[in-house]
This record gives C-alpha cells, sequence and structure tokens, in this order.
C-alpha cells in the first residue's frame, strides 16, 4: 500500500527556526543567511510527506523526495553540493525511534539532476504504539550527511483487524526511553563504509552539528586491535597486576572514546553528563564496544581532567534497533537452561545454579544439553527466559562469529527459522558465551546475535563481546540471577550485582565483556513463591 500526498497530508516538524517554521520548512545542518541565499539561488531541499495520522498495526508510507522548492509537509534545506552534468547519487537514509518500524529497506538512492525534482520515494512504516513517534530521514553525499529532516509523527489506536499485531507492544505501557537520559544514533552506510553518529537528549539535540563522518573500515581495524590487546592483559595465566591491567584498560578506553566519538558530541556529552545517567544506543549495524569507551576532555588547552570512568560502568547503557519497540515489563515463569554436554565443569556449576535460583523462586525451569533442543525450544515459542552457558567462540574473516554446543557450530542465521515464534512471548536471552584457557578473546560481533535473538521476538538480550573468564562468567551469572529473583531486583541492579561480582576476580577484564539489549529501563518479573501453610 502507499499514500502520495493530497488532501489530508499531515507532518509536524520538530524543532523549526524563525520563518521556516511557518510553512514547515527549517534550515538543514547550519541553517546559515549564505545557506538561505543558496536556496533563493537553486538550493535544494529535503521534504516529506505522509497519512494524517498514522493508524497503530497498519502499514503506511511516508514518502521523501529532494527538490529545488520546498514542499510537501515539511522540508529542511540541504548543504550546497555540486551537481555534474549527468547528475549526482544521493543516499535517503531512514531511522526512526522505538515504536516506529521499518517495514522494508531504511535506504535507497535518488539522482539529483540539475534541475527539477527527483520522484517521491515511498518507505513503508507501522505504528507500534499510540503517541508520537520520531523519524529522522538523513541525506547523504559522497558519505557526509548534509542534512537531516527531523518529524514527529502522530498515531492513533488502529483497526479491530490490526489489534492483533499490537499484542506483545501493549506489554507495558510505558516509553522505551528516559526523559533523563541520552540517546546515541547511529547511522551506518553500508554502500560507501562509513558511520555518522547523532546526540539526543534533554539538555539539546545535535542530529546536525555532530554530523561528522568516519570510516567504518578505520572503525573495525580499531576495535579489533582493542580487542587483540585484551589478549596481551590476560596472557601468561594472568600474570599483569590488577592497577596495571585497570590502567592499560583505561588508556584503551580514552583512546578509543577520542576516535570513535565525533567532537561536538564529546563536549556535549562531558559538560552535561550527570544528566545522562542511562544511554539508549540505536543502531541497525554497529560493532563498537561502547561499554569500553572512557570519556575523558583531552581537547588541546582543556585544564587536566580525571577519566570518567568505563561507560558501561557509569551509565546505564543500553542497545537496541531502530524500528521496534523493546516491552518494558517481562514476566518470567518459565526457564531454560542450556549447557554442552562437553561443557567445562565451571560452565556446568553456572548452569546448575542458575537453575536452582530460578526454581526456588517460583520459575518453571527446564535443563536441556544439545543445540537440537534448543531449537525445539525456540521453535516452540512459549518460555520467557533463556540462559546458554557455552564455551568456544570462533571468528571468522567475515567477521561473523559461531559458538560450539557439543563441538556443533552454532550461528546467528541458525536462528532464522524460528523468527516471530516469541511475537506473543516475552522473553529475556542471556547468552554466557566462556573460555575454558587463556586463548585469543575472539569479538563475537555481538550486534549479530542480538539482532538474531530480536527477530526471534526477545526483548532483552544480554550477552559478551568476546570470551570472558570462565570464574568471572560463573560468578557475574550467579550474581545476576541472585539480585533479579529478589523481591525488589531487577535488570539494572542485577546487572551492576554481576558486573561487582565478576570484577572481584581480579585480573580478568570479563565485568567489561557483558553488553545489554533492552529498553531504557525494562522490569524484569519473577514469581516470587509465598510461604505455604505447616501441615498439622
Amino acid at each position: 500500500m502507499g499514500y502520495v500526498g493530497g488532501a489530508g497530508a499531515y507532518a509536524k516538524y520538530v524543532g523549526g527556526k524563525g520563518a521556516y517554521a511557518k510553512r514547515g520548512v527549517t534550515p538543514g545542518a547550519g541553517g546559515s543567511r549564505a545557506e538561505e541565499a543558496d536556496a533563493a539561488e537553486g538550493g535544494r531541499y529535503l521534504m516529506a510527506k505522509y497519512p494524517r495520522p498514522l493508524a497503530c498495526g497498519k502499514e503506511e508510507t511516508v514518502n521523501v523526495r529532494i527538490g529545488m522548492e520546498p514542499g510537501g509537509d515539511a522540508a529542511t534545506l540541504l548543504k550546497h553540493f555540486e551537481v555534474p552534468a549527468e547528475g549526482a547519487e544521493v543516499a535517503l537514509q531512514l531511522l526512526a525511534e522505538p515504536g516506529l518500524e521499518l517495514c522494508g529497506p531504511i535506504s535507497t538512492q535518488v539522482l539529483v539532476t540539475r534541475k527539477g525534482n527527483t520522484p517521491w520515494m515511498g518507505f513503508d512504516v507501522i505504528a507500534r504504539s499510540e503517541g508520537t513517534h520520531r523519524l529522522w530521514v538523513t541525506a547523504i553525499f559522497k558519505a557526509e550527511k548534509i542534512g537531516t529532516l527531523q518529524l514527529a509523527l502522530e498515531a492513533v489506536a488502529g483497526d479491530e483487524q490490526h489489534s492483533e499485531k499490537l499484542e506483545k507492544a501493549a506489554i507495558s505501557t510505558d516509553r522505551a526511553f528516559d526523559a533523563h537520559g541520552g540517546m546515541l544514533c547511529v547511522h551506518y552506510d553500508r554502500n560507501h563504509k562509513r558511520y555518522s553518529l547523532s546526540w539526543y537528549g534533554p539538555k539539546v539535540n545535535l542530529p546536525d552539528d555532530s554530523c561528522e563522518t568516519l570510516d567504518a573500515d578505520s572503525i573495525f581495524e580499531t576495535i579489533e586491535r582493542s580487542i587483540a590487546e585484551i589478549e596481551g592483559l590476560v596472557r601468561d595465566s594472568y600474570s599483569v597486576a590488577t592497577p596495571l591491567m585497570n590502567r592499560q584498560m583505561t588508556g584503551k578506553g580514552i583512546a578509543l572514546w577520542n576516535e570513535i566519538v565525533p567532537r561536538e558530541i564529546r563536549a556535549h556529552y562531558l559538560a552535561h553528563h550527570a544528566a545522562y545517567q542511562r544511554i539508549q544506543i540505536i543502531s541497525s549495524g554497529d560493532p563498537v564496544p561502547w561499554e569500553l569507551l572512557v570519556p575523558q576532555d583531552t581537547a588541546p588547552g582543556s585544564a587536566q581532567s580525571e577519566p570518567l570512568g568505563f561507560w558501561g560502568d557509569i551509565a546505564e547503557l543500553r542497545h537496541w534497533f531502530p524500528g521496534t519497540l523493546p516491552a518494558s515489563r517481562l514476566d518470567v515463569r518459565r526457564a531454560v537452561v542450556l549447557t554442552a554436554r562437553d561443557a567445562p565443569p565451571l560452565a556446568e556449576a553456572e548452569a546448575k545454579g542458575v537453575a536452582d535460583l530460578l526454581g526456588r523462586a517460583g520459575v518453571q525451569v527446564e535443563r536441556v544439553d544439545d543445540i537440537s533442543a534448543l531449537f525445539e525450544v525456540l521453535d516452540a515459542g512459549e518460555t520467557n527466559l533463556l540462559h546458554i552457558a557455552c564455551h568456544g567462540a570462533h571468528t571468522v574473516d567475515s567477521g561473523d562469529s559461531f559458538l560450539k554446543i557439543n563441538n556443533v557450530p552454532f550461528r546467528p542465521n541458525d536462528l532464522l527459522p524460528s523468527r516471530g515464534r516469541f511475537s506473543r512471548t516475552p522473553l529475556t536471552v542471556f547468552l554466557n558465551a566462556c573460555r575454558t584457557e587463556v586463548v585469543r578473546p575472539s569479538y563475537l560481533r555481538l550486534d549479530g546475535w542480538a539482532a538474531r535473538f530480536r527477530d526471534v521476538g526477545a526483548d532483552v538480550f544480554i550477552g559478551t563481546l568476546w570470551e570472558v573468564g570462565d570464574h568471572a562468567a560463573k560468578d557475574f551469572a550467579l550474581a545476576f540471577y541472585r539480585e533479579l529473583v529478589r523481591e525488589t531486583g531487577g535488570l539494572d541492579s542485577a546487572l551492576k550485582a554481576g558486573r561487582h561480582a565478576a570484577r572481584a576476580v581480579g585480573n580478568d577484564p570479563t565485568w567489561l565483556a557483558y553488553s545489554v539489549y533492552a529498553g531504557a529501563y525494562p522490569k524484569i518479573r519473577v514469581p516470587i513463591p509465598q510461604p505455604t501453610e505447616p501441615t498439622p
């Protein structure tokens, strides 16, 4: 289906400036007088139009194009770019706030000619909850962001026939994001292998001021180099003293912060970091180990400043994907714990301890020991919590990772046949991949595992960025669930307890390896059994 402008078209622009706002038009990146003059002499606009309003659960179409004059229902002036006689290819990318799902491709190429407008390009979306959902349309020319159009789409309750699609989203009426947190959006241009980052928060929005682009290959090399250097900290039977290891890890975190995060975002965060206790990272393809980054002011001429600490320690970091709404309340009544038959003793001890803790809390627990049983559980779509204690992570040249369960490879794409099986069942997944000896910590590219489990229907995914130490992995898991099953426990406090326990192991950076994909503050509830009356 589709919708192309005309009567009833509706758009609400967020953040218009001056006279532009009256027409739904705002300057793009910069908005200077020179750019306004450029527009009068043939500048180009990014514009959009879409239905009024969106119906929840119903597929609608947002139409976007680039033109010589502002049109549609909202528009933004683009930065000047040269258009040769044969035309210029410009990429259009969409990024949606959770709750607004992008149904098809999130990017396309349009040919901009010297005169005239491009055709309207349709992007299909589905609103998964009522209210206002932000949508960003970004124009990219030669891997440089030349403008972003930010829209706010209103969604109302849909027709009866669409209500079934909203069943899972209705698990919680909480917003996915906290007004006191920040949101880091990562745009990835696969064609040019370029990244750009934008920051949104209660203090200020920096969608265009922070439009510095980064080379993806350079980012991958930086990450792989950092993970490889971790090997030097854990080789020789953990011979590196803990204070020295912490100092070296901090140095790597500061270097990653300066190399990956654009200057404008670094400056804003350092000035307002106390306001950002929760940070949501939205990305559809992001291998960055954000938990390892250490914010510090290292700008030339700045006063001496202490590192703020690892981002994973000083803020509640959450990852998620554009266009989907993670549930923020999940009831755990059934759990499955998997440990391979060839698992080392500590992995078996971990699985037994996790099963005992959940069982005493009133959760129905099933133990499985092979990959076929795991696939049966995923196809059934009935459990609420899946804990996988495994070892033997491997990374191939393509960057994809896989695990071994009873010497059988287990890859993210093996989850595709179970896509959507948990569309109506809340699911939390904990993938705890440990190593049995001090070997090279392979980077697991956790974004692939998280994305595939999301496709299955997981609302929360917890995993490790590399193979972690088996002692620390066991201690993290047991501390995590011990806190989770407490009546006053929750995901945030459980993660803190797990990291504290893993850090106490000593010369092992395992506590930094855990990454969480979820909403900003999900609540995982387990049934607390009522005391039974004594038998007379």
